[in-house]
């Protein structure tokens, strides 16, 4: 059985967890090949395929980009309506897979390539990393439910957009609705498949949850295990990570002002340890920052194992990956109401905050600034998040797919 998949990109939020399943599969025998738009390392591994664009194809898609960030977004939230296709699905045909899993798809492939695919009779798997495949053009809804109707009134677009919104759900829901294979939804949460079975664009399909992977390098052996908490008199090591620490979804300013006030107040001792890229002037906070060079999952593990507790605030999200890499880690994690988090939390009150909430945000902290059975955390998530768990997951829906 031979699975590609088709990912825009391996290196956002998407693309990571994308090339993770991808590893997760090989890892557990399954023959997987993973098409990107965009750049590998040096000396890629074989079964990463980066797909060439053509001059032309290369210029379309930037001046697409350009004009909907300028023109048809209202803020810094992602807009993206018009997707320019590039992959040719003749190399699909050359390729003969038994299924094709997509991942995401800006200006690599939209949902006429998906029409193609489908009448080629090729079983057609949709992993759900945000909230674009089911709206017009938005990658995080953040409440609003015009996706249950045509997106209508778009209030993330701006207002000459809106009627190009609106067409674009409409069509896209059109080429859905046309014969082909039946489309099998897979989502990290429970949460994203709801609402994808409430889109006005889906008419049917079938739906199932799995988590995103996460690398054994993750994974907290007992000589890992430490807790600074647990040392008399020192600051409580508080952690936040985001690829973007200056994306609109991730909150990162809550973090701040309820910190600040912590500080003020002199409700514990604590160091703020961030990783991640973005702009962030530690000169004018009240409290210790240390800004932490994570470019590798190494580093990343090295950092989540450092911390005492990881602070997930985001404003919109599905199923942060920072969540299941720090508890398979062995730190504990709080997070906002919002999106999948709750469930990655276990729906544990203890550990969730209000979004946006910084009173509730700083009740959730001092409710945890107790120690923990590092070892037994890390051991629970890793029975959940493991390649060997995830990859024999998707190879059974792959499997359930062509009959075997």
């Amino acid at each position: 059985m031979k699975v590609i998949h088709l990912s825009s990109s391996l290196t956002n939020g998407a693309g990571s967890a994308a090339k993770r399943i991808h590893e997760a599969l090989k890892s557990v025998g399954t023959d997987s090949e993973i098409w990107t738009n965009g750049r590998t390392e040096e000396n890629p591994d074989t079964s990463v395929i980066a797909t060439k664009k053509s001059m032309q194809g290369r210029n379309k898609s930037k001046l697409n980009t350009v004009l909907q960030k300028y023109f048809l977004q209202v803020d810094n939230r992602l807009m993206t309506p018009i997707s320019i296709q590039t992959l040719d699905v003749r190399n699909i045909i050359v390729a003969k897979p038994a299924v094709i899993n997509v991942h995401s798809m800006y200006n690599y492939l939209n949902f006429k390539t998906l029409h193609q695919i489908r009448r080629l009779n090729i079983p057609l798997v949709i992993t759900l990393h945000d909230e674009r495949f089911y709206t017009g053009g938005c990658h995080n809804t953040f409440g609003c439910k015009n996706f249950e109707n045509f997106c209508a009134k778009c209030p993330q677009g701006s207002k000459p957009s809106s009627g190009l919104i609106e067409r674009v759900f409409q069509k896209e829901s059109e080429y859905l609705r046309e014969e082909g294979t039946k489309l099998q939804f897979v989502g990290p949460s429970e949460w994203v498949l709801q609402q994808a079975r409430s889109s006005g664009k889906i008419s049917n399909g079938n739906y199932q949850r799995i988590p995103n992977p996460v690398p054994d390098i993750f994974r907290a052996y007992p000589r890992d295990i430490q807790s600074a908490s647990s040392k008399i008199d020192e600051p409580f090591q508080i952690g936040f990570c985001a690829a973007d620490i200056n994306s609109p979804y991730k909150g990162f300013q809550v973090l701040l002002n309820a910190l600040f006030e912590a500080s003020e107040k002199g409700l514990f001792k604590f160091v703020l340890n961030v990783a991640g890229n973005g702009y962030l002037d530690d000169s004018c906070h009240p409290f210790a920052i240390t800004r932490v060079e994570a470019k590798t999952e190494f580093d990343l593990a090295n950092f989540y194992r450092n911390l005492d507790l990881l602070i997930v605030p985001s404003l919109g999200d599905n199923s942060p990956s920072v969540i299941s890499e720090a508890l398979m880690s062995g730190t504990k994690v709080i997070g906002s109401r919002v999106g999948g988090i709750p469930e990655q939390l276990k729906f544990n009150d203890d550990l969730l905050f209000d979004k946006a909430d910084e009173q509730s945000m700083l009740s959730c902290i001092i409710k945890n600034l107790s120690t923990y059975d590092r070892s037994k955390l890390s051991e629970e998530s890793y029975s959940t998040y493991c390649f060997k768990s995830v990859g024999n997951a998707y190879a059974a829906v792959y499997k359930s797919m062509i009959g075997e």
